[in-house]
């Protein structure tokens, strides 16, 4: 069976549009109205004269259904992210200009709806929030009744919202000194090398701590996959994992390597999916698979260190061993882990030491 593959950068709500993700948290600066690049949030008094108060932590009315007037100017998802639970005793309220009522979906959990005027069917904890499909100049209000309810962010977008079902945080990992051998390890395929190469990797897969971006503990490549040239087949050093069929994929990461930049491919084992160039910074590498049940590859260019990865429609990941080793890993390896020719030779009265296409000194100073 074909498998057809598709890299989505962001999956348009409107044909020609271009991909945007507005994003608002309060501050104790922040004043009405606030304004991004493609939607205007009104805060308005209540009724009775009250007022929104603005911290570094939430907006809060002080009247109970106090609203907030949404006007975009594209058509897009908008997520209201609370800054206090909202309680099943309490109605989410949620109408376009002509009174027409909005459902929404809980930002935690999409197949939880609300209706416009209707209470949840359970309470919605502080930090989460609410989904609407909003269309492009049109004029929306939203409150909550019952309470003087707080608004703590919000995130305006028209890429294609994910919901990630499986995560490998490396941070809740055990410690790793000398690294692993092949095998399947929380449903993840740890590879690396064929048994039959010549020369076995001891160090693939070290984990120890590492403080970057919230996370403690790194998952160290050790090095590059040497895949197959021209291919996206790696030969050592990479991790897998099964998909049903289409599936999402985002991986943390940075390179291990101080003085260069180094890339991490995302393939199907034949095909470079995807590619994602870093440094010393922690980067994100995402991509969207369609096609097939199938075999997820994922490796460096060399010295990588890996932080965390999520993906969704994950299957049951299945061992690799030498019988499903593709044409021709032996002796691309065997070229890979050969010691480099060495030359040695007097020029100008001096002796020459010739390594890799680089010449030193016989006490070892490379020469330019």
């Amino acid at each position: 069976m074909k498998k057809i593959f598709t890299l989505i950068v962001a999956a348009m709500m409107a044909a020609g549009a271009y991909a945007f993700t507005d994003t608002w948290k309060s501050t104790s600066t922040s004043t009405s109205p606030v304004q991004t690049a493609n939607v205007k949030i009104t805060f308005n008094q209540g009724g009775e004269g009250g007022v929104w108060t603005f911290s570094n932590s939430y907006a809060v009315g002080a009247e109970n259904g106090q609203t907030i007037t949404i006007e975009p100017t594209a058509t897009g998802n908008f997520t209201i992210i609370f800054g206090g639970s909202v309680s099943t005793s309490k109605k989410i309220h949620m109408q376009d200009a002509a009174g027409n009522g909005l459902t929404a979906k809980l930002a935690s959990n999409n197949s939880v709806t609300i209706d416009d005027n209707t209470s949840p069917s359970a309470d919605i904890a502080s930090n989460d929030g609410l989904v609407y499909e909003l269309k492009a100049n049109q004029v929306y209000t939203f409150s909550v009744s019952g309470t003087k309810w707080r608004l703590a962010s919000y995130k305006f977008t028209n890429e294609k919202e994910i919901i990630y079902d499986t995560e490998w945080n490396f941070s809740t990992w055990e410690d790793e000194s000398t690294g692993f051998t092949n095998q399947v390890k929380n449903n993840l395929g740890l590879f690396a090398c064929y048994k039959n190469v010549e020369k076995q990797i001891t160090n693939f897969g070290k984990i120890n701590g590492s403080n970057k971006g919230g996370y403690t503990k790194r998952f160290q490549f050790g090095g590059g996959g040497s895949p197959l040239s021209g291919t996206g087949t790696p030969t050592q050093r990479f991790i897998y994992f099964n998909v049903n069929g289409d599936a999402d994929i985002a991986i943390q990461f940075l390179s291990g390597s101080s003085d260069s930049k180094q890339t991490l491919y995302i393939t199907d084992g034949t095909n470079i999916l995807s590619q994602t160039e870093a440094d010393g910074n922690l980067t994100e590498a995402k991509f969207s698979y369609s096609g097939n049940a199938g075999v997820i590859y994922i490796y460096g260019s060399g010295s990588i260190n890996m932080y965390d990865i999520k993906a969704n429609n994950v299957g049951t990941t299945v061992l690799l061993d030498d019988t499903t080793k593709p044409t021709g890993i032996k002796a691309i390896n065997a070229e890979a882990t050969a010691a480099p020719a060495v030359k040695k030779y007097v020029e100008n009265g001096q002796v020459i030491i010739e390594k890799a296409g680089k010449k030193f000194t016989a006490a070892g100073a490379q020469l330019k």
